[in-house]
């Protein structure tokens, strides 16, 4: 995994972002940790830029 970038998100929702897991057309995917749970948390490529922007987070088990 590479080290984040200065343009990768530090944290999304209560999740502090180790690094990216992935990317593609729709947005990135990235490794988060958050009171000892990890999960894959992504950002919507589409809706980065403007007041929409939206993130989800999955445990990963």
């Amino acid at each position: 995994m590479r080290p984040l970038a200065k343009n990768d998100p530090q944290q999304i929702g209560p999740f502090r972002i180790i690094g990216p897991l992935g990317g593609g057309g729709m947005g990135r995917v990235y490794l988060g940790r958050a009171g000892g749970r990890a999960a894959g948390g992504g950002e919507d490529r589409a809706s980065t830029s403007g007041p929409n922007y939206e993130s989800s987070a999955s445990p990963l088990s």
